[in-house]
């Protein structure tokens, strides 16, 4: 929420932490390391870094289970950690930057657990059990306190809440065939992202308050998109690690999106 980007590097441990203004700007507040600041790097081998509400970023890999909720700074240091263990097999973790539940998925053996993650970084556990669905699953928060999970193997998709207390879900929407095979989904919490780079589309969709999706624009994307990240009600960054280029977009309320910027990288 204070609009600070974080960019990190899984093989080296190297990152750096930007403000993005309303431009789509970016301005480096920190990099890791960085001897003039003593900075040091991150551990290298994260494996999902998911930000999470009160400026809160939860890092997690699989390797060792190893978990940590750190808040991220104005000034781009990041403080604060709190650390847990986790079981190793956990291939999505979504947490709704709204009210802290998180939804934590493998879709390896299809057990899926729900949290909380709470203001102070502590986390509570609301439920456990197992989905019965080992798929290629995403699940995204959506804005309203919904969420949406989508099968890319059968390309179905269902809005629901879930109880912030018990972590009891309530179905809102299914969608038997989501159209396209989308690889992304990603939601600043007023509008979704769709991408599929097997078709080379992004789709942007709105929800209405009875979770329906209501597809708003379509639009030609290049096939190398590899993250999509996005501000809490703010814009869209794409990034491709194969070509290292960075773009940021801001989108409507009628779906129509503008580019904002774009980044080439540094040699």
């Amino acid at each position: 929420t204070n609009n600070v980007v974080f960019f990190y590097n899984r093989v080296n441990g190297q990152a750096a932490a930007a403000r993005l203004s309303p431009d789509g700007s970016l301005s480096v507040l920190q990099k890791f390391p960085d001897q003039a600041t003593g900075n040091g790097a991150f551990d290298p081998g994260w494996d999902l870094i998911t930000p999470g509400p009160y400026n809160y970023l939860f890092f997690y890999r699989r390797d060792s289970g190893a978990a940590t909720a750190c808040l991220m700074g104005d000034n781009g240091i990041i403080v604060q950690c709190g650390n847990f263990g986790f079981e190793k097999y956990w291939t999505d973790i979504g947490i709704d930057r709204q009210t802290g539940v998180m939804r934590i998925y493998s879709s390896t053996d299809g057990v899926l657990n729900t949290a909380k993650l709470n203001p102070d970084g502590s986390i509570t556990n609301l439920s456990s059990g197992t989905n019965y669905i080992k798929a290629s699953r995403l699940v995204v928060p959506i804005g309203n306190r919904m969420w949406i999970s989508y099968d890319s193997k059968t390309k179905e998709g269902a809005t629901f809440t879930i109880d912030e207390s018990t972590g009891a879900t309530t179905r809102l929407q299914g969608v038997a065939d989501m159209g396209l095979t989308w690889s992304i989904i990603v939601s600043n919490q007023s509008s979704i992202g769709f991408y599929s780079a097997a078709s080379q589309t992004s789709l942007i969709a709105s929800t209405a308050l009875d979770g329906s999706i209501i597809k708003l624009r379509t639009y030609a994307a290049p096939p190398t998109l590899t993250s999509i990240a996005s501000a809490l009600n703010g814009p869209y960054l794409n990034y491709s690690s194969s070509t290292g280029e960075l773009s940021v977009t801001q989108i409507a309320q009628d779906g129509t999106a503008t580019n904002l910027q774009e980044y080439a990288p540094t040699k």
